[in-house]
């Protein structure tokens, strides 16, 4: 069956190819294996994470309106976000928002940019106004 399938760590997972073919050949187009981390895979008992925060990849990605880049604090923060387009040029600021510790979803519309591809830089300042910052790309599609 297509599609992607997620697994849990700890499980093991067999992947079993059936030759189904009248003349016994077995083709493939693409496989890909990938670990992926979410920080709202994180177990609340696990209290603090190493640093500050941890942020998981924007999905959808490419995406058309809208894109969600998950975030996990370990401490009150206060975010914002910054949009560039492929020349360096800021198409979008959204304002500082604050956010308490713990998981969060940071939505990102696009309704008006156009297709592209567009980096963004996560703004973190948080306890003790210590500063960090995150990049990452999206790719819009209309």
């Amino acid at each position: 069956e297509l599609g992607t399938f997620f697994i849990k760590e700890g499980k093991t997972v067999s992947i079993k190819i059936d030759n189904l073919s009248e003349k016994g050949l077995i083709a493939a187009d693409a496989v890909r294996l990938s670990r992926t981390f979410s920080p709202m895979d994180l177990p609340e008992s696990k209290g603090r994470v190493a640093g500050d925060f941890v942020i998981g990849n924007n999905y959808p990605n490419p995406f058309n309106n809208q894109t969600v880049i998950p975030l996990y604090l370990s401490h009150r923060a206060e975010i914002q976000i910054e949009i560039f387009d492929v020349s360096g040029r800021r198409v979008l600021l959204l304002p500082k928002q604050s956010f308490a510790a713990g998981h969060h979803q940071l939505k990102v519309e696009a309704t008006h940019l156009s297709s592209g591809l567009y980096f963004y830089v996560l703004r973190i300042k948080g306890q003790k106004q210590q500063q960090r910052m995150h990049v990452g790309k999206f790719v819009v599609l209309k």
